[in-house]
């Protein structure tokens, strides 16, 4: 027998809200569940499901696919999702926030969503069937693709700021008058990424090329750095915030070819890890987590970054908001500097545990293997991990010891 993901009256429901329909009594439909080519994802268990609908009297066969991200039923995959309420973040933002900021011509920076419960489930369209796809999470972005993405990322931010200045209040007020507890600081928060940040410690004392007092050195910084990070990415008093993704790597950012072929539209998922605070925690995290180190020594940051507050202020143009007078080019600089080690690191954190291979990562969620092991084994054994992590490390020792 077939699993049962969702209850059947749910697949109709989600079918009426993709479909515009009151009722489905004109039509027949099958539906079947399947896991992914990856089933399993570091937050959560992921499905497709796909519906055959008919409608009567006719041949005519409709195909429509979706996404479901499951709420993890145990292990630590339940216990980080339930600490950082990080599944209910995303569920609200899509039930409630969404809906609010986002108007029908950006709506296709993030999927349509058709199930939101609470503690279990949430339903998206399938991107995949629309012509969206996704990169290596191995393959460094070149700079063509890094610009068209950094455009959409302003274009994402540029509605926070819209939303605020028509409305005379912030996304953050917006979220916490919904329920949506983004930047809900607690204690249990900082010691969830006290945790990733041990990852960089173990990777430290794998590297060859550096000898042990450096080693100890090096670790020590960044113990230090990230001994606040939690609170010191969040909202800031200084700088101007906007909803931020607060996850963009390759796995979490499709892309779509244009008419002619070219990679031109944009599609973010994953907001589990939404934050509302300074657009330079996406924006770096962004850059360490999908350049390589020379990537980063040929290109100015400052530079790069200019192509981002330019259509920034496109878009507030069109609304007729003056970017300048909210936030300024040289605020924005002085926030990219001030979150720019934090970034780094809490970046190569991630990447750590995002670029793991399948195998490693069942073995966390079926807490088989010790992390410190786990990394052992993949940085010894996967030459691709080994390499990202190598020019990850290295830049950051270079960007603190020297």
């Amino acid at each position: 027998m077939k699993e049962q993901i969702l209850e059947p009256e749910k697949c109709l429901e989600i079918i009426k809200k993709k479909m515009c329909l009151d009722s489905v009594n004109g039509f027949s439909y099958t539906y079947e569940f399947k896991p992914p080519k990856e089933s399993s994802g570091l937050l959560g268990q992921y499905f497709n499901l796909k519906v055959r609908l008919v409608k009567r009297n006719s041949s005519e066969v409709q195909k429509l696919n979706f996404f479901i991200k499951m709420f993890p039923k145990k292990g630590v995959q339940y216990n980080f999702v339930k600490a950082s309420g990080c599944f209910e973040i995303e569920l609200g933002l899509y039930e409630k926030i969404f809906p609010k900021i986002l108007t029908s011509k950006e709506t296709n920076l993030v999927p349509a969503c058709f199930l939101c419960q609470k503690d279990f489930a949430l339903v998206f369209e399938d991107m995949t069937s629309q012509g969206y796809r996704i990169l290596d999470k191995f393959q460094y972005l070149q700079l063509e693709h890094f610009l068209i993405i950094l455009k959409h990322i302003a274009r994402f931010h540029a509605k926070s700021l819209i939303f605020e200045e028509k409305n005379k209040r912030t996304v953050l007020e917006l979220c916490h008058a919904n329920e949506v507890l983004i930047n809900n600081y607690n204690i249990g928060c900082q010691t969830n990424f006290n945790e990733i940040f041990k990852n960089l410690f173990i990777l430290v004392d794998l590297i060859r090329d550096i000898d042990s007092e450096k080693k100890e050195k090096f670790k020590a910084k960044i113990d230090r750095i990230s001994s606040d990070y939690y609170e010191k990415t969040s909202f800031s008093r200084k700088s101007r915030n906007v909803l931020c993704h607060g996850d963009l790597w390759n796995n979490n950012i499709l892309f779509k070819n244009n008419k002619n072929g070219k990679d031109d539209q944009i599609c973010f998922v994953d907001f589990q890890m939404a934050r509302y605070c300074p657009p330079a925690f996406d924006l770096l995290f962004f850059l360490y987590c999908t350049t390589s180190r020379q990537f980063r020594k040929e290109h100015s940051t400052e530079i790069l970054f200019s192509q981002y507050y330019e259509t920034l202020t496109e878009c507030l143009k069109e609304a007729q908001i003056d970017l300048t007078a909210i936030f300024s080019w040289n605020d924005f600089i002085e926030s990219m500097a001030e979150s720019k080690l934090s970034c780094m690191i809490y970046g190569c954190s991630i990447s750590s545990v995002c670029l793991l291979g399948p195998d490693a990562s069942v073995q966390i969620s079926k807490e088989s293997l010790s992390m410190s092991k786990i990394l052992c084994k993949e940085f010894r054994g996967n030459e691709k991990y080994r390499e990202r992590m190598l020019d990850s490390m290295l830049d950051l020792y270079d960007q603190l010891m020297n």
